[in-house]
């Protein structure tokens, strides 16, 4: 449905935008701490943790930082969402493109901290995806080109599989209100 740029909208659209519009200012309660409490001698307690999803809209990776000393404490370091191509095609592809997009975003923060011997856990709830990464077979090329680069960036033996409701990044794949995010407490990372 085109609207012009000085066209009102009205309706259901129009109530939708101005409650998006109020709950922007739900969004400076939110406060994540970018302390997150690591020195040399505990980093070989810490573990990296990279969880990607998507949906026909969207797909997003998001990466937690797990420090096991005595207590376990997460924190979020990154997270990236894409809105899905307009070509894209099947959901296994943009389970794909999110877990390129979670490779990619894995090695910013290891580069972005050096931070090279720290242990990395992928997780996706993609069967189809965790198989194409697995095996060396002749893929689409659409697929192959993919793989071949989350191949490069991470090894096939670091990814897992979780079960979608206990995945992180389903969130940012699929969308929420300021309000759900805020009693969700997302950043705090997965129970």
């Amino acid at each position: 449905m085109p609207i012009g740029w000085d066209t009102e909208i009205t309706g259901n659209l129009r109530k939708e935008f101005l409650q998006w519009f109020q709950d922007l200012k739900i969004l400076e309660e939110i406060h994540i701490s970018r302390w997150i409490n690591v020195t040399t001698e505990n980093l070989k307690h810490c573990t990296i943790h990279t969880f990607c999803d998507a949906s026909k809209e969207d797909y997003a990776a998001v990466v937690f930082l797990r420090l096991e000393e005595g207590s376990v404490k997460l924190s979020l370091l990154a997270a990236k969402s894409r809105i899905a191509p307009l070509r894209c095609g099947t959901i296994p592809r943009m389970e794909l493109l999110a877990a390129l997009v979670g490779a990619r975003l894995t090695n910013s923060v290891i580069e972005a901290l050096n931070w090279k011997e720290v242990k990395f856990y992928y997780w996706s709830d993609s069967t189809t995806v965790l198989a194409w990464i697995s095996r060396e077979e002749n893929w689409s090329v659409f697929v192959r080109n993919r793989v071949q680069e989350i191949r490069k960036l991470t090894s096939p033996l670091a990814w897992n599989h979780v079960v979608g409701e206990l995945n992180p990044a389903d969130l940012p794949s699929r969308g929420c209100t300021a309000t759900q995010l805020m009693s969700l407490r997302w950043w705090e990372g997965p129970k």
